[in-house]
């Protein structure tokens, strides 16, 4: 399913397996924009903020979910 996720400096899609855990979305984001580490990630889905176990289905994310990315401003100097 597509995915839309949001940051400060812009916007992209990804292609996330429905079940994903939200790891497994933040390594997705991770192989696309080596700058982002997994670490530094927070993903925020209808104002909750993401936790890493949880999947896909847990938080109802489906197809055209625009989910949040909140990054450390030092690294919102990249462009998407």
């Amino acid at each position: 399913m597509d995915v839309t996720f949001e940051a400060r400096n812009g916007s992209f899609t990804l292609e996330v397996w429905y079940f994903a855990t939200v790891k497994q979305m933040k390594e997705m984001i991770y192989k696309r924009y080596r700058h982002f580490p997994v670490k530094a990630q927070r993903l925020v889905f209808q104002g909750k903020e993401l936790e890493d176990d949880r999947n896909t289905e847990h938080y109802g994310i489906i197809q055209g979910s625009r989910i949040r990315l909140d990054l450390p401003e030092s690294l919102t100097m990249y462009p998407l």
